[in-house]
């Protein structure tokens, strides 16, 4: 089962409601960066959401986690067509969920390989 009005195929299993801790095993990423996203005001019920919910809510909200957790501005995109707007709102979520892992990561590996995802993501963009 997908939402079709979505830009990624979301599954059934992401759309289940799950704790900060599932949901951050279900996502591979840090139980610190559900918690900024819910700070951010991410929507919960009663302390619980989906994956979908949190990525979608991120699309449109990355700007609000960057500027919570120090990360630099990334630039806006005013004037560029709804399409190409919603791909740099998908791109900016993907870096700011990626870079905040870097920024935290306790092992050179780890920051390394995140980085390297990073510069891809954003060269992906940069090419349209």
């Amino acid at each position: 089962m997908t939402d079709t009005n979505s830009p990624l195929p979301f599954e059934r299993a992401d759309l289940e409601l799950l704790t900060t801790e599932d949901l951050s095993a279900q996502l591979r990423v840090s139980r610190a960066f559900v918690r900024v996203c819910l700070e951010c005001g991410c929507p919960s019920r009663r302390g619980r959401l989906s994956a979908a919910e949190l990525l979608e809510w991120l699309f449109a909200n990355f700007a609000a986690v960057r500027a919570t957790c120090g990360l630099p501005v990334l630039p806006d995109f005013d004037g560029v067509d709804a399409a190409a707007a919603r791909r740099l709102q998908l791109g900016h979520a993907v870096i700011t969920l990626l870079e905040f892992g870097e920024s935290r990561a306790t092992e050179l590996k780890a920051e390394r390989e995140l980085r390297r995802v990073r510069l891809g993501v954003e060269q992906a963009l940069d090419r349209g």
